[in-house]
């Protein structure tokens, strides 16, 4: 089963269009042709966007399931409750994407490391130009990287890179 985790968050909802918001989401879907999707939301943006994004993602014939974390700002809290829902997603789990395009910093940082840390066979995000921090619409692209190559670090500098 292929699965999709995706953080939402709620940067810039007063001024960000809904439909940049879901462009990103399905430029993700589209991208990892998911059997299940998994959404790792706040309190806030399960209240907004989230019920606006699954409309639209039953036009497309897909539901997720939800997990809202009790704190989206705290670290160790989100940590704690995250870690043992992101190993119940890996379970039975023959391909996982995950997407930290948005959501609070913890949010993604922890996608991030949990992509690592549970061999995902994907980190994706979305970017592209900006105008005011929000991706500009048509414009966006999705990015994708194998979480094991984040395993190993950054090289060493080179001879001539030695500073000496």
């Amino acid at each position: 089963m292929r699965k999709l985790v995706i953080s939402i968050g709620i940067r810039g909802r007063e001024t960000t269009p809904m439909a940049g918001m879901f462009v990103s989401v399905k430029k993700s879907i589209e991208h990892s042709r998911p059997d299940q999707i998994i959404f790792v939301v706040s309190r806030e943006s399960r209240q907004f966007p989230l019920p606006v994004i699954m409309s639209r993602l039953e036009e497309l014939t897909l539901t997720g399931t939800i997990i809202e974390l009790e704190d989206a700002g705290d670290l160790e809290k989100c940590h704690s409750q995250l870690s043992p829902e992101f190993q119940k997603v890996r379970e039975g789990c023959d391909y996982l994407v995950v997407d930290a395009t948005s959501g609070t910093k913890v949010m993604c940082s922890l996608l991030v490391l949990y992509s690592v840390f549970f061999g995902a066979d994907e980190l994706v995000y979305v970017a592209g130009k900006r105008s005011g921090g929000v991706i500009l619409s048509g414009v966006e692209q999705i990015y994708s990287i194998d979480p094991a190559s984040l395993k190993k670090g950054p090289s060493p500098p080179g001879p001539s890179e030695n500073p000496s």
